[in-house]
């Protein structure tokens, strides 16, 4: 009798001792919406949770994934700042705002974004969030055609993660293009 199907499936109803007083389930019913495809709903349980606990990181966080992933870019990054003044250690919130001003070919932004997902990386010492940070720094600037740029932040990537494959393989990639950006054209002089 512990198991209950819902319109999710399966779910456990109780893990409390047969005396224990009768109180909410805890969960997370904005993700169990949004994996049902009900995003809307799931936004709207999470606008709910943080009228009642503003200060609540997962659910400023958790909504500002839900917005990135309607597309509700502006209103994405407000709710990921908000989550960064309630936790300034956590370094995905910083990185998703990156994301979105990315989206929005917001590139300056972007890059500022990168930067400070970089710092706070750098500060808890996340070698995977930094390597990520710096990554995505490389591939703004690469969309930018800004070669050193690219190159310096791909191995900036490397150092933090040395396995990191994205990285290896757009450094390459930026070197090439660096490269061909130097070469005479034969229009420029070259024997032709």
């Amino acid at each position: 009798e512990a198991f209950h199907v819902t319109e999710f499936g399966w779910c456990i109803i109780a893990l409390r001792d047969a005396d224990a007083p009768p109180g909410p389930v805890a969960g997370e019913y904005d993700r169990a919406l949004a994996d049902a495809g009900r995003i809307a709903e799931a936004i709207e349980v999470l606008r709910a949770n943080i009228e009642q606990s503003p200060d609540h990181f997962g659910y400023r966080f958790r909504l500002g994934r839900h917005l990135y992933d309607t597309g509700r870019l502006l209103d994405a990054v407000d709710s990921f700042e908000q989550a960064l003044r309630i936790r300034d250690d956590d370094p995905r919130p910083a990185i998703m705002i990156g994301n979105a001003f990315s989206e929005l070919e917001w590139f300056d932004e972007a890059i500022d974004a990168y930067r400070q997902t970089a710092e706070i990386a750098a500060r808890i010492k996340d070698r995977q969030a930094l390597a990520s940070a710096e990554f995505n720094t490389g591939n703004t600037h690469y969309r930018l055609g800004r070669w050193d740029e690219a190159i310096a932040a791909y191995r900036a990537a490397l150092r933090a993660d040395p396995d990191h494959a994205g990285a290896a393989q757009w450094l390459g990639e930026a070197k090439a293009a660096a490269e061909s950006a130097a070469a005479p054209s034969p229009a420029e002089g070259g024997d032709a």
